[in-house]
């Protein structure tokens, strides 16, 4: 259960120690390559200006949408107006999404919440969810989007919020054999409010890409969604910079998250990579400003990209409003 104790000692802990942080400077292992010595429970640099909510009455573990929305945190009936998860493909979504404190055999510390493409909380990532294939409307050209699955939240900024933060990873079995393609899966975070683009809905979660203008899924035009103009970036996905290597040597970091146990485990070379494992962007952290008091719509959303085949999956660790968010995503440590 998120208690507002642990997010307490969190803040202290990243004021006290600032090398915990995202101010540190991750090191590279010698051959760029994930070394699997990191850890998978959630790391800690919270914004000093996070509304702590009171956790302790909120079941954080279960498969109903009420658990879901206690494991991120959003435990004030004022903030939570109401919330549902669908697949807009009619995709089974019984399976796709659990609020546990483990995935596999992994034990992640805390409870967290689980949006999959495939089965949410087991170790075999190929699953195919059935329905309908969309043309993905974040994307210039027909890429079609598989296996989607959608958390919809309806929220009310409290009183001092000036922004809204998400801490979480991704996974994927795209990773690494499919860096660079046009058909990877996405998780994106998506924000329909009124003071922002006019309550048309926008993405706020994306990075560089990680093979620059080739690999792109939007070039900013706009400099009021935080980008810079004329920049190439990419939605959260095997493309996004902010991915850790696995046998790949061109990420961003050498940080290597330990994925034992998960089912998403980096393969060693390209000759061992498949279907069977995978990797992950890491823990990262998204701010994005909203007006106080505002009712807003947050959307969790993750799909297959091209096919079914192989899947991805986003842990969702905390949802909180700040009082100055730092708008964008970067690497949370």
């Amino acid at each position: 259960m998120l208690l507002p104790s642990r997010t307490a000692r969190g803040i202290l802990a990243c004021l006290l120690f600032l090398g915990a942080c995202a101010q540190s400077t991750p090191s590279h292992p010698p051959d760029g390559a994930a070394d699997d010595s990191g850890d998978f429970h959630p790391p800690s640099c919270p914004n000093p200006t996070a509304i702590l909510p009171d956790c302790a009455r909120c079941p954080a573990e279960g498969r109903s949408v009420e658990n879901m929305r206690c494991a991120v945190g959003l435990c004030d009936n004022q903030v939570y107006l109401g919330g549902e998860i669908g697949s807009p493909v009619r995709a089974r979504i019984k399976g796709a999404f659990e609020a546990t404190a483990r995935l596999g055999s992994t034990d992640m510390g805390e409870t967290c919440a689980l949006l999959a493409t495939g089965s949410a909380a087991a170790t075999e990532h190929d699953v195919d969810l059935g329905g309908s294939a969309m043309v993905d409307p974040f994307l210039e050209g027909r890429v079609e989007m598989h296996d989607v699955i959608e958390w919809r939240l309806h929220l009310r900024a409290p009183a001092g919020a000036g922004g809204i933060r998400i801490r979480y990873v991704f996974l994927s079995a795209d990773y690494d054999e499919n860096v660079g393609g046009s058909s990877s899966d996405k998780f994106r975070i998506i924000l329909q409010a009124p003071s922002v683009a006019s309550g048309a809905p926008v993405v706020i979660n994306f990075a560089p890409c990680r093979e620059g203008a080739g690999s792109s899924d939007f070039v900013c035009a706009d400099a009021g969604l935080h980008c810079e103009l004329g920049q190439p970036y990419c939605h959260i996905s095997v493309n996004s910079a902010l991915s850790e290597c696995c046998w790949r040597r061109d990420c961003a970091s050498g940080r290597a998250t330990d994925l034992a146990g998960t089912g998403f485990e980096c393969a060693a070379s390209r000759a061992e990579d498949g279907p069977d494992r995978g990797g992950s962007t890491g823990w990262l952290v998204t701010e994005w400003p909203i007006a106080t008091g505002e009712a807003f719509d947050l959307v969790f959303q993750i799909h297959d990209a091209g096919d079914s085949l192989g899947d991805s999956e986003a842990i969702i660790d905390e949802v909180l409003f700040v009082g100055a968010p730092e708008p964008g995503t970067r690497i949370c440590e």
